[in-house]
């Protein structure tokens, strides 16, 4: 048994939006700042934001009204103080986690809603045993061609990159995601014949629909995030006839109905086909 350590001092608010509109009121506005200059160190913290609507209108509309009011909310803390490094995460869920269709507009309002958590980076868990050491994977279990070369790689075999992590509802990557899009442009490097298809998936939306991408304002969540990676490339200086990108929106989950985050992370991804080698 491991002696207790400092229990982490994270905080929670809630900011809650009228009926249809991804902007907070003066009231709720000020009711946030005046909770982040008095509670808080700006400095000590990280950011979680989940947007949420009430089950009024069509699920994409709330799907994508959620995360709209999840950045309105994101960037009047910007504004204010934190940084963009900050922000871990920004999720827009839709009704999806409305306990139940209420009739009542007081309940219906606590739908309406963006949940900010505010992590604090110092925190060290309660550590109440042991935690065995955890063994190293085999080399051939790692990377985007798991210790395979090329030639062990069939043609139209789909590779996924793993580790890859996107802003929630946007196309720009996470700054982590970095080495995966090095190692994949050596791979491109390595093998001047290998052509390749990217191919971007989303989580969180009924089949057969695309994601509302935040920095476009388009239903194309999909395609940009695959472009995203496509551009990386070219401006690396791969030949764009070795290789093509397309999104193919929420039709191809991996978990059709998503109950967890890791099932979210899984069906939220980029994979790569190979095409020619």
């Amino acid at each position: 048994m491991l002696p207790a350590m400092a229990v982490a001092q994270d905080k929670t608010i809630s900011v809650y939006f009228e009926f249809g509109e991804a902007t907070l009121t003066m009231e709720e506005r000020m009711r946030l700042l005046f909770f982040v200059e008095d509670s808080l160190d700006k400095k000590q913290y990280n950011l979680q934001l989940k947007g949420y609507c009430d089950f009024i209108d069509s699920d994409a509309f709330n799907d994508s009204l959620s995360l709209q009011r999840a950045y309105g909310v994101k960037d009047i803390l910007l504004a204010n103080g934190f940084r963009e490094s900050q922000v871990l995460s920004v999720e827009g869920f839709g009704e999806k986690r409305s306990s139940q269709k209420q009739a009542s507009e007081a309940m219906r309002r606590q739908q309406r809603r963006v949940d900010i958590l505010f992590i604090d980076k110092n925190k060290i868990l309660v550590q109440e045993k042991e935690v065995p050491a955890v063994k190293e994977q085999p080399a051939k279990e790692q990377g985007i061609l798991k210790g395979k070369t090329i030639d062990e790689i069939a043609i139209g075999e789909n590779l996924v990159l793993e580790n890859m992590h996107f802003y929630g509802g946007r196309h720009h990557l996470l700054p982590p995601s970095k080495p995966v899009l090095l190692e994949l442009l050596k791979i491109m490097q390595d093998n001047p014949t290998l052509r390749i298809l990217i191919v971007g998936h989303i989580c969180c939306q009924e089949l057969g629909m695309d994601g509302y991408d935040m920095d476009t304002k388009t239903y194309e969540l999909s395609v940009n995030r695959a472009k995203e990676v496509y551009t990386f490339l070219l401006r690396s200086g791969i030949d764009p006839r070795r290789m093509s990108y397309e999104g193919r929106g929420s039709n191809e989950k991996l978990y059709a109905v998503e109950v967890n985050d890791q099932q979210r992370t899984a069906n939220r991804r980029v994979e790569i086909v190979i095409v020619d080698k």
